[in-house]
């Protein structure tokens, strides 16, 4: 399943198709999609949501009570989260994230949630982040580091997995970590 427009929105009412391959109209500039499109996508397969330009989150996508664990993977320049995200499966975020909504949760049931860029709060927004996860947590670049990109808080819960932030952390509040029965890495950390 991929879509993959020069901006992608998920919304109320969003009018993508998909069609018997998988597919949307690659020629489409921009392109609206519900979450119950998503959601019932990845009842089935892994979905890969792929834009050129932006992927923005408006409208909360809900796959917990899905029978699969399917991966949901996010794939733009950048990604605005301005709603939660649940899923039965893993979370992959290929994109510089912007943390839209002033609460944003992340929750994987039986997977992992992997951040492979930069993850910042809308500017001067302090917006906080939680992720929970049965799986590892992984950040592979800094968080908080963006002009007026701290994070208000940050809480990140793995049940079963380890949680690991490989570049620097900077928050405006509170930091909360646990990793179940595995190990928690860190490089540096600036609350400020």
């Amino acid at each position: 399943w991929l879509l993959d427009p020069a901006d992608m929105t998920v919304q109320a009412g969003g009018t993508a198709t998909i069609d018997a391959g998988g597919n949307n109209d690659p020629a489409a500039t921009a392109t609206t999609i519900s979450a119950a499109t998503i959601v019932t996508a990845l009842d089935t397969t892994t979905v890969l949501l792929l834009a050129t330009n932006s992927i923005t989150v408006d409208e909360v996508i809900d796959a917990s009570g899905n029978a699969t664990a399917n991966t949901l993977t996010f794939d733009a320049p950048t990604l605005t989260l301005n709603q939660n995200v649940l899923t039965e499966g893993g979370q992959v975020y290929d994109g510089n994230v912007v943390v839209g909504g002033a609460n944003i949760a992340l929750t994987s049931d039986a997977g992992t949630v992997t951040f492979n860029n930069a993850v910042d709060s809308a500017a001067s927004q302090a917006n906080s982040l939680t992720v929970n996860s049965s799986g590892a947590i992984a950040f592979n670049d800094a968080i908080g580091a963006g002009t007026d990109g701290a994070l208000g808080s940050l809480s990140l819960n793995s049940s079963a997995g380890t949680v690991a932030l490989a570049s620097s952390l900077t928050l405006n509040g509170n930091l909360g970590i646990a990793a179940g029965s595995g190990n928690i890495t860190a490089v540096s950390y600036t609350h400020l």
